[in-house]
């Protein structure tokens, strides 16, 4: 039975258990008088899509005099009740313990400064930005008029701590054990470093680790620079990485450097097709080259950015490859162009996975068409790829997002070496049921080849399409289809502050080959059910208990599994991306 238990989990069951008291005189607090909180109002509200600028559209154009930071600690107040006060001595403890986030870490995130004028869209952005750090739990600005004065105003920057050191254990298939240390807020500076280990019996070797530590938003540069090892049974990779992506539309440049060595090696008495070292020099920059105002949204920006990619990958250890053979294990060098156009604004919701969480949502639009030379070792041609991608709200249903990629080798009027994939998302506005309310998910996305060779397979190394089962290299297919579907059911239930999630979920995964349809190909499926409980003024995050089953497997694994872990967040399609891409099998 997979376990992953964690300290802190553990800890923050016990400190909810101590605010619960769980007994039979505390059983009505249940479901009877709720804590008279502006974040339990802010859980109860109707949490309906609102544009993330809207709040900031009537300040537009008013200088900013006063810029102030205010940092809530991980237990005690949230960013919607900055009144409420520390309960108990350990969360006071566990707050000292906790690495405060210095003030200038804040102020490098953020997309405006003191005396300059408001632009809604640069204060949404940075809220969102701020959102999106792991050492940050919640974030919101304020705006204030200043008395007397017409063009004028100060801002108010809270952010709600998180608590940033992760401690995590795991029993795995094979009898393997696991042990990791993380922490998110190095001294506070929002520097990452990350160790994990992992004992396999009868492995070479036995002890297998894996290290890595970044520095995010470098210098207010919005830069991040991340170094990596890993040696673990099969494979051992090192890598430095600097990337600044577009976090944000107003970004004049972005670009990255990936630089990797990989060896894996599949331990047997014969080489196996898997036994390969590379090494890998990704490099690429673009900038914005024109602006449209969009009529149907004031404010609002159409952006055209161009960029530019190289890319080489070199095997200096691999099975032997011929031109009709083994085309995964070419040495393969790509000199790309991209022109990209971006309409790309963000929604707040909550309620979505968890209680007490603002969640981003994008909208928009994005286009993208790559072009430019392949050389493939034994052939040099042309490499074209596109992609289409939109969201939208959709009224009286929900939120939807689709995208649609393609890439290849163009020749003679067709695509050879290529590959399609498609991909949404959706969930439903939130449906109430008495004191519940439920929200659906449903995520699908079909992958295919396009003209390929016979040994061509989708790499599913490491893939988590069915929840608590982890691949490894022995699957293998030319296409596939994935399905996960969700339902949550966000009950009335309160205990002292501690509210309760109950989920469902089904997961199939169609892996195939061949003319045959997919659904006619081999189905893999886990379906479960669990519970997320959130405690308010936490800033750990909600815990997730799950239990899950699984019919069918591509690989050995035991057929039930549970597992306890930290909060689940939205993960959505980026409408942002703009490096010229190679669509990966």
């Amino acid at each position: 039975m997979s376990q992953r238990p964690t300290i802190l989990l553990l800890l923050q069951l016990a400190l909810a258990a101590c605010h619960v008291g769980v007994s039979a005189e505390h059983v009505e607090s249940i479901a009877g008088p709720e804590p008279d909180s502006a974040e339990v109002e802010r859980s109860e509200r109707d949490p309906v899509l609102e544009r993330s600028d809207l709040k900031f559209i009537d300040y537009a154009g008013k200088h900013i005099r006063r810029m102030r930071i205010r940092k809530l600690d991980v237990f005690g107040p949230s960013v919607d009740d900055t009144s409420r006060e520390t309960l108990s001595r350990p969360e006071s403890l566990l707050n000292h313990l906790n690495f405060q986030t210095r003030e200038t870490t804040i102020r490098r995130t953020l997309l405006f400064r003191e005396g300059d004028a408001i632009d809604p869209f640069r204060l949404a952005d940075s809220e969102r930005i701020l959102r999106k750090l792991g050492f940050i739990g919640d974030a919101r600005i304020d705006v204030a008029l200043i008395p007397g004065s017409v063009d004028s105003v100060d801002v108010q920057v809270i952010v709600k701590e998180a608590w940033t050191l992760r401690l995590s254990g795991s029993l795995k298939e094979g009898n393997r054990l696991g042990a990791g240390l993380t922490e998110q807020n190095l001294l506070g500076l929002g520097h990452q470093v990350s160790m994990a280990a992992t004992l396999t019996p009868h492995a070479t070797p036995r002890l297998g680790f894996d290290t890595d530590y970044s520095v995010q938003n470098i210098h207010g540069s919005f830069i991040t620079g991340k170094l990596k090892y890993v040696r673990v049974p099969e494979e051992e990779t090192a890598g430095l990485a600097f990337s600044r992506e577009l976090v944000s539309p107003i970004l004049r440049y972005v670009g990255g450097l990936d630089l990797r060595r990989t060896s894996t090696t599949v331990p047997d008495s014969l080489p196996s097709a898997a036994d390969n070292t590379y090494g890998l020099v990704d490099l690429w920059a673009g900038r914005p080259v024109h602006q449209w105002h969009i009529q149907r949204e004031p404010g609002r920006r159409g952006i055209l950015f161009l960029s530019g990619r190289l890319r080489r990958l070199r095997f200096t250890r691999r099975p032997p490859v011929t031109p009709s053979t083994f085309y995964q294990y070419r040495n393969m060098e790509h000199v790309l162009g991209s022109v990209t156009y971006i309409q790309s604004w963000y929604y707040r919701a909550n309620l979505l996975y968890n209680f007490g969480r603002t969640e981003d949502i994008p909208y928009g639009l994005l286009a993208r068409v790559t072009y430019g030379l392949a050389d493939e070792e034994f052939t040099r041609t042309h490499y074209a790829s596109a992609t289409l991608a939109a969201g939208e709200r959709i009224s009286g249903l929900g939120y939807g997002i689709g995208e649609l990629r393609i890439g290849g080798n163009p020749r003679g009027g067709e695509i050879e070496h290529g590959v399609i994939r498609l991909r949404t998302l959706y969930f439903s506005r939130l449906l109430q049921v008495g004191g519940f309310r439920f929200r659906q998910f449903i995520n699908a996305e079909y992958t295919a080849g396009i003209h390929r060779f016979a040994d061509d397979s989708i790499d599913f190394y490491g893939d988590e399409s069915i929840r608590g089962v982890v691949y490894n290299s022995d699957v293998a297919g030319s296409k596939r289809l994935q399905l996960n579907l969700e339902t949550v059911a966000f009950t009335p239930w309160r205990a002292q502050g501690v509210t309760f999630a109950f989920f469902t979920f089904a997961d199939l995964d169609f892996i195939g080959s061949g003319r045959r349809s997919i659904l006619a190909q081999d189905c893999y499926s886990g379906l479960g059910l669990g519970v997320r409980l959130h405690k308010d003024g936490f800033g750990i995050g909600p815990v997730q208990l799950r239990f899950a089953w699984y019919p069918r497997l591509p690989i050995d694994h035991d057929a039930y599994s549970c597992a306890a872990f930290g909060e689940k967040r939205f993960r959505s399609i980026e409408l942002l991306g703009i490096r010229p891409e190679i669509v990966e099998h």
